[in-house]
C-alpha cells in the first residue's frame, strides 16, 4: 500500500514522526493478528503488542506496510485498497469583541462655566465629543468648538469637559462625537478632517441647556497696544448685569472724561475674552484712554450716560475702569476692517494695498466664520478660514499679493453672507452670490 504513494510523499511520511504514528495505527487496523515473519524479523514469535506495533510502524512504515499487504515488495500496490487519512480543521476559538454603537446621553446642567459633564458617551473608533455653541436658525455651529476632549473606542459614563471658550448667560450646546481621522490626535475640524460620526446617516449629535451658576464678580483687563486708529481690544471683561463695556478718553488732568464716548459694546451677564470695539471715531494721534463698565439701568438698550443713567459699575465703592497706551501707526493706513454685521459682511467689497491687513470683526451676538472661496475664474485660490464664536472675536489675514480674494460665511451660506478684498489695481465686474446676481459655481 505504502508503495502506492509517491517518493516525495512517502519520504515526507518517513520524516514526520506523527504520520508513522497515523501509518502505524492504519497498519494495525488492517491486520490485527499479525506475528513474525521474515517481514518483521524484530519481533518475537509471540503475539505482539498494539503498543509495540505502533512504536515499531513510527520508525519502520515500510516493513508494516509490506507485511500488511501480505507479499514481498514487488507485490506492493497490488490489490491494495486506496485509503484516505482524515484531516482535522482547526476550530477559531478566537472570541469577537462586542461592537460599540455610538451614542451620546445629555442632560441640562448649571455650570460654573469651566466644566460640563455629559452623562454617558460610546465610540466605536477613537476620536472626539466635542461641545459646539447653537448656530443661528438652530442646530449646532461646527465651525465654533466651545470644549473637546479625545476618546479611544469604548463606552464611558460622566464624561467632564474643560471648556476653552467663556459663555455668557443661559445657552443650547449641542454634544456632537467626531472620528479621529487624520489619526493626529488633534481636533482639526472642519479644517482638516475628524468628520462627524453617524449612525444611519445621521450624525451623533444632541442639544442641552447650560445656565452659568454662581456670582459673576465684574472685572476688566487691559494691556497697552499699537492701532491703526480704528479699533481697540479689551483682553477680558465680566459683568454681572446687562451692561455696557465703554471707552472713554482720557481727562485733562487724568483720569476717564465720562462725558465723552469713543466705542460701545453693550454685554449680557458672563465673561468675555478678547474684545474688539470699533472706535466711533478714527483716532490720529498716540494717547491714554479707559475702559469702563456700565451698567443697562434703564434698561432700554441705549447707552445714555451721564444723561440719563447707565451707571458706572463699582466694586468696593470704586468704579471699575482701567487706563491703557494706544499707539496710533504713522503713515497710511495699512490696516482694513470688515464688520460681520446683521448676518452680513460691512464692506462686502474692500480695496486695499498690498500689504494691507485686513481684520474681520464680529458685531452679532451669535458665530459666524470666515472662509476662502473662489466664485469666479478670475478670483484667487486661497486658503483661510476662522471661526469667530461670539460678539467681539476678531481674525486677521494679510494680503501681501495684488488680486481678487473672495471669501464665506460657511454657516449662513454665500448667498447670504460673502465678501470680497481687491488687493491692488484690480476689479470684479461680476455680482457676488450675496449681491443677487449670482456665482460663478
Amino acid at each position: 500500500m505504502f508503495g502506492m504513494l509517491s517518493p516525495k510523499f512517502r519520504s515526507r511520511c518517513m520524516d514526520s514522526p506523527r504520520i508513522g504514528v497515523e501509518f502505524g495505527q492504519l497498519f494495525y487496523n488492517l491486520c490485527p493478528n499479525i506475528g513474525v515473519g521474515r517481514h518483521n524479523p524484530v519481533m518475537t514469535p509471540d503475539y505482539v503488542s498494539r503498543r509495540r506495533i505502533l512504536q515499531l510502524a513510527g520508525s519502520t512504515a515500510t516493513v508494516g506496510l509490506a507485511g500488511c499487504a501480505g507479499g514481498d515488495e514487488e507485490n506492493n500496490g497490488s490489490g491494495g485498497a486506496t485509503t484516505t487519512t482524515p484531516t482535522t480543521t482547526p476550530t477559531d476559538t478566537t472570541t469577537e469583541e462586542p461592537s460599540v454603537t455610538p451614542a451620546l446621553s445629555v442632560s441640562d446642567i448649571e455650570t460654573d462655566n469651566r466644566n460640563v459633564v455629559l452623562s454617558s458617551a460610546s465610540i466605536d473608533g477613537d476620536g472626539w465629543v466635542v461641545l459646539h455653541p447653537e448656530a443661528e436658525g438652530g442646530g449646532p455651529n461646527g465651525q465654533v468648538t466651545l470644549a473637546q476632549k479625545q476618546l479611544s473606542a469604548g463606552e464611558y459614563s460622566d464624561v467632564e469637559l474643560a471648556m476653552n471658550t467663556l459663555l455668557a448667560g443661559e445657552q443650547t450646546v449641542y454634544a456632537m462625537l467626531h472620528y479621529d481621522d487624520p489619526a493626529d490626535g488633534e481636533f482639526t475640524f472642519p479644517e482638516n478632517g475628524d468628520p462627524p460620526v453617524t449612525t444611519d446617516g445621521n450624525p451623533v449629535v444632541k442639544p442641552f441647556e447650560i445656565t452659568l451658576t454662581g456670582e459673576v464678580t465684574p472685572s476688566l483687563s487691559v494691556t497697552d497696544q499699537e492701532t491703526s486708529g480704528e479699533r481697540v481690544t479689551v483682553p477680558s471683561t465680566a459683568i454681572d448685569q446687562t451692561g455696557w463695556l465703554v471707552i472713554h478718553p482720557e481727562a485733562e488732568g487724568g483720569g476717564p472724561n465720562g462725558g465723552v464716548t469713543l466705542a460701545t459694546m453693550q454685554l449680557q451677564p458672563g465673561l468675555y475674552a478678547d474684545v474688539s470695539l470699533r472706535l466711533d471715531e478714527s483716532i490720529t494721534e498716540s494717547q491714554t484712554v479707559y475702559a469702563m463698565l456700565h451698567y443697562d439701568d434703564p434698561m432700554d438698550d441705549e447707552f445714555t450716560f451721564p444723561e440719563n443713567g447707565d451707571p458706572p459699575v463699582t466694586k468696593d465703592g470704586n468704579p471699575i475702569v482701567k487706563p491703557f497706551d494706544v499707539t496710533v501707526g504713522g503713515g497710511e493706513a495699512s490696516m482694513q476692517t470688515v464688520e460681520l454685521v446683521n448676518t452680513a459682511f460691512d464692506p462686502v467689497r474692500a480695496t486695499v494695498a498690498p500689504g494691507t491687513t485686513v481684520e474681520w470683526v464680529n458685531q452679532d451676538s451669535f458665530g459666524h466664520d470666515v472662509t476662502s472661496a473662489q466664485f469666479h475664474d478670475v478670483a484667487e485660490q486661497w486658503d483661510f478660514s476662522t471661526s469667530l464664536s461670539s460678539s467681539g472675536n476678531t481674525a486677521t489675514y494679510t494680503f501681501e499679493s495684488e488680486g481678487i480674494y473672495e471669501y464665506e460665511c460657511t454657516i449662513h451660506g454665500s448667498e447670504t453672507m460673502c465678501g470680497v478684498v481687491l488687493v491692488g489695481d484690480v476689479s470684479l465686474d461680476q455680482d457676488l452670490p450675496c449681491e443677487g446676481g449670482g456665482g460663478g459655481y
